[in-house]
């Protein structure tokens, strides 16, 4: 389906283009000028790492095997930007507890990131087995 493709483009664009440059005009607006745009995106790209083989492996038809595969790799992902963000964060708030909302609002694009992911592509559709149609009665004789 193509819609389905192109609704999973946008959302792996805007996750990794346009989230970044809305977390860096934030830090501009708010005085942090600790990371580049180009520092932010990068880390994006490479954050989405992680979910490449757990993409793969979500063809098992088991929900809870899409669940954890993705969940680990949104785990990894997020610590992945949280490890190296958090730093320059904290050192260019100057003590005015500035960064600990961005790197809340990190976690919490992650977390919505992991349920589109898995509601909106990776759920699986179970096919119910119903039994096996019985033949109609045929006059006797025949």
């Amino acid at each position: 389906d193509i819609n389905h493709l192109m609704r999973a483009g946008s959302l792996l664009f805007g996750f990794t283009f346009v989230l970044p440059t809305v977390f860096w005009v934030t830090t501009q607006f708010m005085n942090m000028r600790g990371i580049q745009l180009v520092e932010w995106v990068c880390m994006y790209g490479y954050s989405l790492t992680p979910f490449v083989p757990a993409v793969i492996l979500c063809v098992i038809p088991f929900e809870i095997v899409s669940f954890v595969l993705l969940l680990a790799a949104t785990i990894a992902s997020c610590s992945l930007i949280v490890r190296n963000l958090s730093a320059p964060l904290l050192a260019s708030d100057s003590g005015q507890a500035k960064a600990p909302p961005v790197i809340l609002a990190i976690l919490g694009t992650h977390a919505i990131f992991f349920l589109v992911l898995k509601y909106k592509f990776f759920h699986h559709k179970y096919l119910k087995h119903s039994p096996a149609p019985t033949p109609a009665p045929t006059p006797a004789g025949l």
